[in-house]
């Protein structure tokens, strides 16, 4: 059976460097502004397949809101990060995680 346990896993920290060579250092995703305007949380361990990495955000529109989740891939050719699902699908971390194991 498939467990989070039995996938490969890298740091969240690898995946900011790989964005960052894929896009020459100009890509946007991870820069600090960004994430601040978002309310960007990041899960500290993402999920590595052969052409993907697969990681979960965190958005708040504001303090009032509340924060949901998302399940992101980063594509290890292009460099592209794409929501899997739809943006602030997930009302918990671990709902994301099942939602990852269905897919991967």
């Amino acid at each position: 059976m498939k467990t989070l346990a039995t996938l490969d896993t890298v740091g969240i920290q690898d995946v900011k460097r790989q964005y960052s060579y894929l896009t020459d250092g100009e890509g946007l995703w991870f820069s600090v502004g960004t994430m601040r305007f978002f309310r960007t949380r990041l899960s500290s361990t993402a999920y590595k397949t052969n052409d993907a990495y697969y990681f979960i955000s965190s958005e708040q529109f504001n303090s009032e809101a509340l924060r949901l989740y998302s399940l992101r891939k980063l594509d290890k050719l292009t460099g592209s990060i794409d929501t899997v699902g739809d943006f602030q699908q997930f009302k918990s971390i671990r709902a994301a995680k099942q939602y990852l194991l269905n897919i991967i």
